[in-house]
């Protein structure tokens, strides 16, 4: 909306004007193509060290929400800034929630940090060399303009970790946060769908897969946060049990884990949107 694109929220013309996702050709504003997540932390890395190269002072700022810090690349990116030395602020955008539910070790530590107020000391921030600020409440504005307002021109990395609600304001996406991370057409005031969404392909890839899973306990399904690209809902999720693995969002990660598997006897099965399959080209390799 800020960017210069409100106008395919507002006029049914100019819908397809917009991507739905960062692209310099409809914005000013945006640097770069970015088709998924995990980027942010290493571009602004190098927009850091251009300006200090340049001599130049503004403040870089680079924006990650919650599961996209399951992304190697988030990891690299935090490696490097926090010897950086320089101004460089990263806003954590905490709530709880990657499309559907989040999966790995260091979202423990995430959920101590924002139950002890910031003050755990389990913080892979601090960890990684960087300074942290804890904003309990990211839904409230004045709250964020006073964390923004302290490390503005800062000399240093900072993580400005802000926790927020998925689909806050709205009732049906408050209580329902994956069915709502995307959506067809619907009733504003009830919330009922007005255009019904059903990928067969998805439907008959989860019910083959479901099936052979009883015969077979060495079959492995393996998602990158997408589960429902093979049409493993909630449910169907609970009954595949440890034969459904959810890596988060780290496509490397799901392609060589499934080499592994495959290596030692299992039956690997990983399934992903086109537009995420960038992320594996270096591990198909």
């Amino acid at each position: 909306m800020l960017t210069g694109r409100k106008d395919a929220y507002l006029y049914e013309d100019h819908y397809d004007d917009v991507s739905g996702y960062t692209n310099p050709a409809e914005s000013t504003h945006d640097f770069f193509n970015v088709g998924h997540t995990s980027t942010s932390i290493s571009l602004a890395s190098g927009l850091a060290k251009a300006r200090d190269l340049k001599g130049m002072h503004e403040n870089i700022i680079a924006i990650i929400g919650y599961g996209s810090m399951s992304g190697g690349e988030a990891f690299e990116g935090l490696d490097y800034v926090g010897e950086l030395g320089t101004n460089f602020i990263i806003v954590f955008n905490d709530n709880d929630q990657s499309i559907a539910e989040v999966h790995g070790g260091m979202y423990r530590a995430f959920r101590e940090l924002r139950e002890s107020n910031g003050q755990s000391d389990q913080n892979l921030f601090k960890a990684m060399g960087l300074d942290y600020r804890f904003v309990a409440d990211g839904n409230d504005t004045e709250a964020l303009i006073a964390a923004f307002h302290e490390v503005k021109d800062i000399d240093h990395p900072v993580v400005v970790h802000i926790v927020t609600q998925k689909g806050k304001g709205y009732r049906p996406a408050e209580e329902n946060k994956e069915d709502w991370h995307w959506h067809m057409p619907f009733d504003i005031e009830t919330g009922e769908v007005k255009q019904a969404f059903v990928d067969p392909y998805a439907e008959q890839t989860a019910s083959y897969l479901l099936d052979r899973m009883k015969s077979d306990k060495k079959l492995a399904v393996i998602t990158a946060a997408v589960p429902t690209v093979m049409g493993f809902t909630k449910d169907r999720r609970e009954v595949a049990g440890s034969q459904f693995i959810d890596v988060g969002i780290a496509e490397e990660q799901a392609v060589a884990m499934a080499s592994g598997l495959a290596r030692n006897g299992a039956h690997a099965v990983f399934g992903t949107y086109s537009t995420f399959l960038q992320r594996t080209f270096d591990q198909i390799s």
